[in-house]
């Protein structure tokens, strides 16, 4: 949803000027940040954007260094702009778990791309984990019945605009 629309609206613009922009907004960050908080600055912008950036430069920043759709969706989602697999040894790290998740997102659209992202990564690295030690903690034995094997792959098989309200 949100890194959708975030794609849309900066996709239009040039990788190479989204790029200047980041930089000018790393470099008067301090200066912005201060001008925010001593005039409230972002109380009075009305783009969104603007509010954003005057309110947060550095994740603003962050974002319009985005390249493609997945990276943006990775800073988006992630306490790193860069995952911190990339800074293991190269015969370590075979690929991105986040990003490669055996899908081109401009043929499959962004939004089926998210949910087989989330669908690798998120939901068993964190929300099955969380069901996993709070039923121990209580002593309880837990089903997902939504992620049954053919509950899953009869969703799969809907529309997109059967599975989501675009």
């Amino acid at each position: 949803g949100e890194s959708m629309k975030v794609w849309n609206a900066i996709r239009r613009v040039p990788y190479p000027m989204r790029r200047m922009s980041a930089t000018g907004l790393n470099i008067f960050a301090p200066l912005i940040a201060f001008g925010d908080t001593r005039f409230g600055l972002s109380d009075r912008a009305s783009l969104r954007l603007v509010r954003a950036a005057l309110r947060s430069p550095g994740g603003v920043s962050e974002l319009l260094s985005s390249r493609t759709f997945q990276d943006l969706y990775r800073r988006m989602v992630s306490v790193w702009s860069a995952p911190p697999v990339l800074s293991l040894p190269a015969d370590c790290v075979h690929r991105d778990p986040l990003c490669d998740v055996g899908l081109d997102a401009d043929a499959v659209g962004a939004a089926a791309w998210m949910m087989a992202a989330d669908f690798q990564t998120y939901l068993p690295g964190d929300i099955l984990v969380k069901v996993d030690r709070a039923s121990m903690t209580e002593s309880l034995e837990v089903r997902c019945p939504f992620l049954d094997a053919e509950v899953v792959s009869f969703a799969w098989s809907l529309d997109m605009a059967q599975r989501i309200r675009l």
